[in-house]
């Protein structure tokens, strides 16, 4: 803008322009004001608070509000809410919205370029305003207003075309200032104090290893309990001696590569407080980016990844027990043989049934943790046994298994107390039922 001469004839005719069609525009503003569009919008909005505010949000302000679809919807979820517009015509069209929406709004006519001063709010919306400004002054002199505006921790949400295109001093002053959010199908956020960003989309510190992330460790290793199933099938496998070490060893590097990938991503994204609080983490990772088609392609990649583990458990859990069942260790009925098949039906119903039990009955944060026991202990044993082989006997160094025998030591350590004592009183009645029966004593 060449002058303030310039700048005033804009100003004018914008406000003409809006007054002109206030009326109307309030039709459109009841129609949108419900409609999917809005709802999704504010649904990005209500995410973007969640996830970027350091307090609780209560209050928001909405300048250029319009004729209200946002701020007026906003306070039917319950928030306290402020309009501004620099338009007096469109105020009262927004009043007129709120009163037939049943709603309570303190709507005021404002120059977005002079807010209040006396005035804090929890979050701002600045939406379809900043861009339409008609300077780079006059932007500035609007994100200053709502840096006054906003109580320390609070959240600035707006929306601009991508100013890196055009250079623009403010926007790099905005990047080293504040954080620069921008989702892909939403608009950005600007949040009060510095951060780490990657590219256009925040990116949360993801800390250094502390004392506190080895449970973490501890719950994250039933995740890995997977790859010995290769070895429980092994008698159905050809070759087994060359292609069984080979299948886990491939499988513990491309899931430790998937799992790395996924939790630094993740974590970036959200945040690990936030990913803390969440029942479904990865969905929450994934909305940063506002595409629904990927968070729906998350969900689904989710169900048919928990299908394949509940599929293979089942396969490592009932060929266990069919081996069992053959040493007399379990009952018979469990080593029966389908007829056509050739494979073991009735320990696999019993474990899919024994699996049902436990999802519907039972807490699965300590069925986890039992599990973890189980793990990290009957791992130990198997690196004890590695240990004890001879020497033409073993595919791998020694080392090996004194590494694996050390870490399974340190991270049994970390055993929640309740998991200890349960996974110590199954060991103790296996073992005595082992004695009892005489399957330790050497067969003549």
């Amino acid at each position: 803008m060449s002058n303030s001469g310039d700048r005033e004839v804009v100003l004018r005719r914008s406000r003409e322009c809006y007054a002109h069609r206030a009326t109307y525009y309030g039709l459109v503003v009841q129609k949108a004001g419900i409609g999917k569009d809005t709802k999704k919008e504010l649904d990005f909005v209500e995410y973007v608070l969640r996830t970027h505010s350091t307090r609780p949000v209560k209050k928001i302000a909405d300048i250029a509000c319009g004729g209200g679809r946002h701020i007026i919807s906003l306070a039917k979820r319950g928030y306290e809410c402020t309009g501004y517009d620099l338009v007096p015509e469109r105020v009262e069209v927004a009043k007129a919205f709120a009163k037939r929406m049943g709603v309570s709004v303190n709507l005021a006519q404002r120059d977005a370029t002079k807010l209040p001063r006396d005035k804090h709010f929890d979050a701002v919306l600045a939406l379809y305003i900043l861009y339409l400004l008609p300077s780079d002054d006059d932007v500035k002199r609007c994100l200053a207003g709502v840096h006054r505006l906003l109580s320390p921790g609070g959240v600035l949400v707006c929306n601009i075309f991508n100013p890196f295109t055009k250079g623009s001093h403010w926007v790099k002053e905005l990047v080293e200032k504040g954080s620069y959010v921008e989702e892909a199908g939403g608009p950005p956020s600007i949040r009060r104090g510095g951060s780490r960003s990657l590219g256009a989309i925040e990116f949360h510190p993801v800390h250094s290893i502390k004392h506190g992330h080895l449970y973490g460790v501890y719950f994250i290793f039933f995740a890995y309990g997977g790859f010995a199933r290769v070895a429980v099938v092994a008698e159905e496998v050809r070759d087994a001696r060359r292609v069984v070490p080979r299948a886990i060893m491939f499988a513990l590097v491309v899931s430790t590569i998937v799992y790395i990938l996924v939790g630094v991503a993740a974590v970036g994204l959200v945040g690990a407080a936030e990913l803390a609080k969440s029942d479904s983490p990865l969905v929450d990772a994934v909305g940063v980016i506002g595409n629904p088609t990927l968070t729906y392609i998350v969900s689904a990649g989710g169900i048919a990844a928990t299908a394949s583990v509940l599929l293979t458990s089942i396969l490592g859990v009932s060929r266990m027990a069919f081996a069992m069942a053959r040493r007399g260790e379990l009952p018979s009925v469990m080593g029966k043989l389908h007829h056509k098949y050739n494979s073991p039906y009735a320990s696999v119903l019993g474990a899919g049934v024994m699996m049902i039990a436990l999802i519907l009955f039972v807490d699965l944060t300590g069925v986890v943790a039992v599990s973890t026991f189980a793990s990290l202990f009957y791992y130990a044993m198997a690196n004890v046994s590695a240990l004890r082989l001879k020497s033409q006997t073993r595919l791998y160094s020694r080392y090996i298994p004194i590494v694996g025998l050390a870490t399974c030591l340190v991270l049994l350590i970390l055993t929640e107390p309740l998991a200890l004592e349960i996974g110590l009183v199954c060991l103790l009645g296996g073992a005595s039922y082992y004695l009892v029966r005489g399957i330790g004593k050497p067969s003549k």
